[in-house]
């Protein structure tokens, strides 16, 4: 019975490690993520306008064609 509970402890415990290393790498992952907008905020803002720019281009020939189909 003691082995058992040993046992179940061991396999608790390594899972917790497991469990632990995964985590604190996507921890590390999201750290650094942040670092680098931090440290290139310029370049964030750029990408940011960019993107939403394509955004309204976008928005406007869906706008076009849709205009186009209800009118033919």
């Amino acid at each position: 019975m003691a082995e058992l509970i040993i046992m179940s402890v061991v396999l608790m415990g390594t899972v917790l490690l497991i469990l632990l290393l995964m985590v604190r790498q996507d921890i590390k992952d999201v750290q650094e993520s942040v670092n680098y907008i931090y440290n290139n905020q310029d370049k964030v803002d750029y990408i940011y306008k960019v993107v939403k720019g394509v955004r309204k281009e976008r928005e406007k020939k869906e706008q076009r064609k849709s205009k186009e189909r209800s009118s033919t």
